[in-house]
């Protein structure tokens, strides 16, 4: 008989803590006014902002309602104790359906342990399944994350932990958010804005969103995490719901833009790839030139602008990528 333990993977949401970072501008952000209005099929949405330049804007958007408020319903907080349950039953099952005339597994749990006991008379059997389940416990977790929107990370001080999975939320919002689509391009083309103006006029929408106070990763378990709709429903959300807002908006816009997410030890921002002029400060990632878009406020931020702590973190190097793929 040989025997391996291996380590259930029970993993807190840990290291990077996407939070807000405050700038200190001559004015911020504003919405001037809100409104949200539930009718029998539908829920309506007013918005009156300012954005950077001071220039006051207005949108209404209304979406049906039993699609806007189902979305993400089965999402909910990261419990370590549920995956490892998930991955204990995957691992059993199995088990359970391997011949015994091959070999005898078992599959047993004991405090944050998995072990796996096989029993042979074929060395060769008690390595493939050794090797096998090892495999399995890996690739059920994972699955267990992606089906529940959360993915593993390693951030830049190589901690290793569990966070939503900003990616799927944004590619999984754009079908979702077509009337708001619809409604900026409306915007867009009654100003006759460029790309680049319309970048920052969503930017600067998402900012005017007031901001919610991010919870500490280490403990909240993605209690602090918005999806798009609920974000809206709210009308706040903290920086990296923002972030995936902007996201899933810019690409219902702009669907041939490369975009991705940066994220800091204390915040998260993002980066969209377009033309630019000299003198402008950009980053080269993976090929693509791109600018840095600060979509969370209340800085009224412009294309390309970071704020004084956002500067110094990536002049350190603590910046982390993660592209943002539809």
């Amino acid at each position: 008989m040989t025997k391996i333990v291996m380590r259930t993977t029970l993993k807190n949401i840990a290291g990077i803590a996407l939070g807000f970072i405050l700038i200190s501008p001559a004015a911020n952000a504003e919405q001037l006014s809100f409104t949200r209005k539930q009718e029998s099929s539908t829920i309506n949405f007013y918005y009156q902002w300012q954005d950077q330049y001071r220039k006051q804007h207005e949108l209404q958007v209304s979406f049906d309602k039993p699609t806007f408020l189902s979305a993400f319903r089965t999402f909910k907080l990261y419990k370590p104790d549920v995956a490892a349950k998930h991955t204990l039953m995957a691992m059993r099952k199995e088990a359970a359906q391997v011949d015994p005339k091959q070999a005898t597994i078992r599959v047993r749990k004991r405090n944050d342990e998995i072990s796996v006991q096989v029993r042979s008379q074929d060395k060769n059997q008690i390595d493939k399944w050794l090797a096998r389940f090892k495999t399995l416990q890996q690739q059920s977790f994972e699955q267990y994350l992606n089906d529940n929107y959360y993915i593993e990370f390693t951030n830049t001080l190589r901690q290793q932990g569990v966070k939503p999975n900003h990616v799927k939320f944004a590619r999984d919002s754009v079908a979702l958010l077509q009337p708001l689509v619809k409604a900026f391009q409306q915007l867009i083309e009654q100003n006759k804005l460029n790309q680049r103006s319309g970048i920052e006029l969503v930017a600067s929408w998402v900012q005017s969103i007031p901001y919610d106070t991010l919870e500490n990763r280490l403990t909240s378990n993605g209690a602090g995490f918005a999806p798009p709709n609920r974000l809206m429903l709210d009308n706040k959300g903290d920086c990296d719901s923002k972030t995936v807002l902007a996201a899933a908006l810019l690409h219902g816009l702009y669907p041939d833009m490369p975009m991705t997410y940066i994220f800091l030890p204390n915040h998260a921002l993002m980066a969209v790839s377009i033309p630019h002029k000299r003198k402008e400060q950009f980053i080269t990632y993976q090929g693509n030139d791109y600018f840095y878009l600060e979509p969370v406020g209340p800085a009224p931020t412009k294309l390309h602008e970071l704020s004084p702590l956002s500067q110094r973190a990536i002049g350190n190097q603590q910046q982390q990528f993660e592209t943002i793929t539809f």
